[in-house]
Order: C-alpha cells, then structure tokens, then sequence
C-alpha cells in the first residue's frame, strides 16, 4: 500500500478580541489523523509531548492502522484510549497492541461479555500493559496539550452513551471528541460550561441524529466537524447535516479519505486524502 497525500483544505483561524501587540504563544506542532476505517473510529494525536490512539475502529482494520502508525513514525503509544466496549472501537486493539509498544489502555467501563474486550485484555495481560477505567474530570494528560475526560457523567444504560468524551486543549484551540453518545450523555452534557465554543468536534456516533443533538451543536458551535463513518452504506444522519449547516460548521467525512489536522496552539490546518 502506498503512502497516503494530503491536500491543503483551509485554515481554522483563532479570532481573539486581545490588543495587537499581545503575542500569543506559538507552540510546536502537533499532528491529528483521523483514520479512514469504515463506519467505525481510530483516531491519532501526535506530538512531541505524547502519542495518543483514540478507538481502534473494527478487528479488521487492525493491521491497517499498525501500518499507518509505523508511516507516521509513531515506535510507541503513550495511551490508547477506548471510548466504548462496541467492535467498531475496540476492535483492532489486539492487533495494535502485538505490534504497538503501548504504555496503558484507558477504557469507560469492563465488559468480559464481549469477544473483542477480551482478545484486547489477553493482549494487554501478556505484555503487562495496564488498563484503567477513566474517572470523570481526569486529565489524562496535562502538559502544553491537555486531555480531559468530562463524560460519561454517569453509568448509563445505553453502552453508547458510556462513551467517554475527551476535551483537548493545546493553546488557544480547542477539539471535542464525543465517542458514541447518544440522547441521554448528549442531554447531561448540555448542562456542563465546558462545552461551548469549540475549533473541531469529532461528531457523536458516525453522524445519527438524536433529540438533543441540534442544541449541543449549537453550543459547541464547531467551526470544523469530522464524522467518521464510509458515506457509502452508512450516510450522516439529513437532520444532523441540517443542523451542522446551521451553525456554518466545515463538515468533513473519514469515508471520504483520511483527514490530517495541525495545530500550532494558535491556528488549525485541515487537509484531507488526495485521491486519484
């Protein structure tokens, strides 16, 4: 498989009221790939500081997302984070953690029931690689990049809506990654102050809709959101599309090719796949 070309998209440009000769802080780059695998999610964050995996996508995508990780020069993974037990997130963990030096395995809750948690856990056992299940406010990462965990607000019902939700922040951008959330996680997040005002949402559950989906678009207010699904048999929910276009957020889909994010703490770059 060849390497993969990306072409420039846009820029995400932080707007500050600050007077112009207040300099803001230009960091060093880091990098986002959000990974074409289907209706499912594997997402990279890299960086000097850490190199994060959020969700393995589907088992067979395992092997695809080893090969990407060794393109990108990624030898080891600080912490891959499981946002949910479904097979579309865990689903090639095995295989990345057989190829993959991982250091620990954040998850929202254990379920032994399902195979693909298991296959991950036996992997994990054998390489002495520890698992954690997140707790609410915690930083799983706190340097110049911040990663913070603000849901699953409590145990639901709804395995979807266990989905744990990270807020990244690296200087002045900030970046949302919703999991599989459904009505009731969506509803309770409605109420927490950290969600306004965001560069990039990762959308919830490969773009469904729900009854509270339009107002936390609105509060979040996204200037670019990602939805990672193939757009082929598995297409964004029309209301959902609706009420992204209502608050003009730049929508973007992994089934469409893989899409590469840069932030210096100040602006965001979007390129996606190039296609022949």
């Amino acid at each position: 498989m060849k390497n993969l070309k990306f072409i420039f998209l846009f820029i995400i440009p932080f707007f500050t009221s600050a007077p112009c000769d207040v300099k803001m802080k230009e960091l060093e780059e880091i990098d986002i790939y959000f990974f074409n695998v289907g209706k499912a999610d594997s997402i990279l964050i890299k960086s000097n500081e850490v190199n994060i995996l959020i969700d393995t996508a589907r088992d067979e995508n395992g092997e695809y997302i080893v090969k990407r990780l060794k393109d990108l020069g990624v030898k080891k993974l600080d912490y891959m984070i499981i946002t949910h037990i479904d097979k579309d997130h865990v689903g090639g963990a095995d295989k990345i953690l057989e190829k993959i030096e991982t250091e620990k395995i954040y998850t929202s809750y254990i379920n032994e029931e399902k195979k693909q948690y298991r296959e991950m856990v036996n992997v994990a056992n054998k390489k002495s690689i520890e698992i954690k299940k997140v707790e609410l406010e915690e930083k799983i990462f706190d340097g110049d990049l911040k990663v913070k965990v603000i849901a699953p607000k409590k145990n639901y019902f709804n395995e979807n809506d266990n989905s744990i939700v990270l807020s990244v922040k690296y200087g002045k951008n900030k970046f949302l990654f919703a999991g599989d959330i459904e009505e009731s996680s969506t509803e309770d997040l409605l109420n927490d102050s950290e969600i306004k005002n965001y560069d990039l949402l990762k959308v919830p559950h490969h773009g469904r809709n729900n009854d509270f989906m339009a107002d936390f678009l609105a509060k979040v207010k996204p200037n670019t959101s990602i939805i990672t699904t193939d757009n082929v048999e598995h297409k964004p929910s029309k209301k959902l599309k609706e009420s992204l276009k209502n608050i003009k957020s730049n929508v973007l889909i992994t089934g469409d090719g893989e899409i590469y994010v840069t932030s210096n703490g100040i602006k965001i770059n979007v390129y996606k796949e190039e296609r022949d």
